[in-house]
């Protein structure tokens, strides 16, 4: 019963543990601005960013101004920003008392550019500024205003809140006037429009009615128009039909009418004719003709007065030679046909052709054998059609320059041999050349002693070279960094309100330390109406810490602001650096926690352990 009652009371003080973090945390994450008060630029109002913020934190503010009668007179929120302007004051600004809270804002992008909140936290306390009065006790909690939707009537839109607070008051933002119907009975438009702020319709008869006129035509058989789409009157664009040219939708004969159409390009309106029987006439004076025959034509394509051509007498117009035949020709005295014939070529004369040609020599013939231009080939240079090999034979050619016989000869087995002294190489290797491009005493390279050209350092790589003995290769190598080793670079202690520590030239934290302070010290005594205080110093840094004492009968002393902590410039991040993307929160009070948490756990394992060993060992 007694190990029950035992293992029962580590359980509940385990889950008193675990009940407490989630509020501590959230108590340590509690952020609120500092000295709001007034900029002296017209009526702007200014404060700190929370003394507890690290650079990396963006936060949304709400500043309020408050009248004697603690009622809100105007409300500002802004994000990233640490001012607003408020507007039209009723008083001086002596009058109002101001006030600011923060909350913590979660962000992705650029915090003074573009950007998204994906999250934010729950708002911290009211800070106080500019005229509080003065004397007048704790400020009870304000009223915190939430506004719901939009609320209008005929000519403006607010948000309100349950208490009567009215934010976000002005006129109707209308969009454009759209039509919606025409009143025949009174001969205007009925319209519409819409505010784009709150979404209120208005709706009205306010103008004389205007005319719209679309895409379709009306039309007669000579003209076209449009007519309002609305009230169907008020013709416009009147105009003659804009007809296209006529088509013959069915052609007429000797026994049956055809008919034609054209159409307007403007409104579309086609235009119909019948076409009458048709009756055979000449419409073109100009004679028709083909080989045998000329003709003249009726419109629909008949053939009239066809008849042989009527020739004339023949003219030459090309003699004919022994080489070449000629030609002549005659007119038909009734059209424009001219008939041409080819006349034979004349008796034999020698004519040479192209070149001909043997191993030696070329020569021109005619085609009874006649030879005539013979001579000895003119070779141009000598071109290789294949490389020779050390195993197969090679082969070139030349061409004269008359003829252009092609001279052919085999270049015998190649056998090596270097044409450049030069050594060619590359990262691991040199050769010399043979000129037909093989590889000749190839070898490794031999290297002499290396040579620094730049030397490491804690920040840069440095490097070394050498070169071949044998060909004109440098081999380059990286040398590594030299390692850092921390030294203490700066006497002087950094310290915050737990601990101090020195650093070193990296900015690593070193002999890090929690405060070791020495008695308290008073530095102002308290009296029955006003609070004193008193401080103390840790003795290996300059940390001061300070304490109210209350006044007589009022309580245990209390933490107040340490007016000498100075980790703003010793020990803390440059506000200067930039550590690259946002990042938002901090997570080095959870864990510290979650490690209680862990040894709390770890003690109540252990003590069960044990008794129940000690049990063990009692039987």
């Amino acid at each position: 019963m007694f190990r029950k009652k035992s293992l029962l009371a580590l359980l509940l003080s385990l889950c008193m543990v675990v009940g407490i973090l989630p509020a501590t945390v959230f108590a340590a994450g509690q952020y609120v601005p500092e000295n709001p008060r007034w900029s002296g630029n017209g009526n702007q109002v200014i404060w700190d960013k929370p003394v507890n913020a690290s650079n990396s934190t963006y936060f949304e503010y709400e500043a309020q101004l408050v009248q004697k009668d603690d009622r809100v007179f105007q409300t500002k929120c802004v994000e990233i920003n640490r001012w607003v302007f408020f507007n039209n004051l009723e008083e001086p600004q002596e009058a109002y008392k101001l006030r600011v809270r923060a909350r913590q804002i979660y962000l992705t992008g650029d915090p003074y550019g573009v950007y998204t909140v994906w999250h934010r936290d729950d708002w911290g306390d009211w800070v106080y500024g500019g005229n509080t009065g003065g004397g007048e006790g704790p400020t009870p909690p304000p009223h915190e205003h939430s506004f719901g939707g939009w609320k209008n009537n005929g000519t403006q839109h607010w948000k309100e809140c349950s208490c009567g607070e009215i934010s976000e008051e002005s006129p109707h933002n209308f969009g454009e006037w759209e039509l919606i119907h025409y009143n025949p009975t009174t001969g205007k438009d009925m319209c519409e429009r819409f505010c784009r702020t709150c979404g209120y319709q208005d709706v009205d008869e306010y103008r004389e009615h205007q005319h719209y006129y679309g895409n379709d035509w009306s039309s007669n058989s000579t003209k076209h128009w449009k007519v309002c789409f609305y009230c169907k009157q008020a013709p416009t664009s009147v105009a003659e039909h804009s007809f296209s040219d006529w088509s013959v939708t069915k052609p007429a004969t000797t026994t049956e009418e055809g008919s034609r159409e054209r159409t307007c390009s403007v409104c579309e309106y086609t235009q119909k004719e019948t076409i009458p029987v048709h009756e055979h006439s000449i419409h073109d004076e100009t004679w028709k003709y083909d080989d045998t025959n000329h003709w003249k034509e009726c419109s629909c394509g008949e053939k009239l007065n066809v008849a042989n051509h009527a020739y004339g007498e023949w003219s030459v117009t090309k003699p004919a030679t022994e080489t070449e035949a000629g030609s002549r020709e005659r007119d038909c005295t009734v059209c424009d046909y001219v008939q041409t014939e080819t006349i034979p070529m004349l008796e034999h004369e020698h004519s040479y052709g192209d070149w001909q040609k043997d191993e030696t020599q070329h020569w021109k013939e005619c085609r009874c054998g006649e030879k005539t231009e013979v001579g000895n080939h003119t070779f141009d240079d000598w071109t290789i059609t294949k490389e020779p090999t050390t195993t197969e034979t090679g082969s070139r050619e030349r061409t004269c320059s008359i003829c252009k016989y092609t001279q052919e000869e085999t270049i015998p087995v190649h056998e090596h041999s270097i044409h450049d002294e030069a050594w060619k190489y590359d990262e691991t290797q040199h050769w010399q050349e043979c000129s037909c491009g093989e590889k000749l005493n190839v070898a490794n390279h031999t290297y002499g002693d290396w040579k620094v050209t730049k030397e490491a350092t804690e920040t840069e790589a440095g490097s070394r070279e050498r070169g071949c003995a044998v060909c004109a290769y440098v081999q380059v190598e990286i040398i590594p960094e030299i390692g850092h080793e921390h030294g203490i670079h700066d006497e002087t202690w950094k310290y915050d309100k737990t601990q101090h520590w020195q650093e070193c030239s990296c900015g690593e934290k070193l002999n890090v330390a929690n405060h070791t302070y020495g008695d308290w010290k008073v530095t102002k005594e308290a009296t029955e109406t006003e609070a004193g205080s008193r401080e103390r110093g840790c003795a290996v840094c300059e940390y001061v810490q300070a304490e109210a004492i209350p006044a007589a009968g009022t309580g245990e002393p209390t933490d107040s602001t340490d007016p000498t902590d100075s980790s703003d410039s010793q020990g803390q991040q440059d506000p200067s650096g930039d550590t690259g993307s946002p990042q938002t929160g901090d997570s080095s009070d959870m864990a510290l926690w979650l490690g209680l948490m862990l040894a709390s756990g770890g003690g109540v394992l252990g003590m069960l352990l044990y008794r129940r060993k000690k049990a063990a060992a009692g039987k």
